[in-house]
């Protein structure tokens, strides 16, 4: 990811060939997508966690659907 100057090197997590998540750490907190295929639709969320990965809030979602 970059953007602001910053960078991070992350590595994806498949999901059963229907999805992947990805999360990246800094100082403060923890963030981390998770996308999967619904349908035919492409859903993701995000979230974030404040105390290492115990429990997240989530904080991003979307749907996309193709129109033909």
């Amino acid at each position: 990811m970059t953007g602001m100057g910053y960078m991070t090197d992350t590595a994806p997590e498949v999901k059963d060939n229907v999805g992947y998540t990805w999360s990246m750490d800094n100082p403060r907190y923890m963030v981390k997508f998770s996308l999967t295929l619904d349908q035919g639709d492409w859903f993701e969320i995000g979230e974030i966690s404040t105390d290492k990965g115990v429990s997240w809030i989530k904080n991003f979602e979307m749907r996309l659907k193709k129109v033909n």
